[in-house]
């Protein structure tokens, strides 16, 4: 009994940590994605789900001829426009890939 109840009891370091990140992440949404590519890899996404095609060429590009683009990262992409409009924006973007990252820590920390 006490092997299932600890289960279920998260550390000290667990609440912090979630804690912290609900914080951060809910009052401050801005500051987690400084990246200037979040927003390219949404609209590429979204140009992927749109035409359901890859981008041959830099369609994103103003000040160079287009280029040949090789979209090696395309279904990240495509799951972050899906989150972005479906999950609640940038916030929604942030709490999804916090918790795909949390889920294999936890998975392999024995819990």
């Amino acid at each position: 009994m006490q092997n299932k109840l600890k289960f279920f009891v998260p550390s000290i370091a667990d609440v912090i940590f979630i804690m912290l990140f609900l914080v951060l992440s809910l009052h401050v949404p801005s500051m987690l994605l400084i990246d200037d590519y979040t927003g390219l890899h949404i609209k590429i996404g979204e140009y992927i789900l749109n035409t359901f095609s890859l981008p041959q060429y830099d369609i994103y590009s103003s000040i160079m001829p287009p280029h040949p683009y090789i979209v090696y990262k395309w279904l990240s992409e495509v799951v972050m426009a899906l989150v972005y409009h479906y999950l609640g924006g940038l916030t929604g973007l942030v709490v999804f890939f916090f918790f795909s990252l949390l889920l294999p820590v936890t998975c392999c920390s024995g819990f």
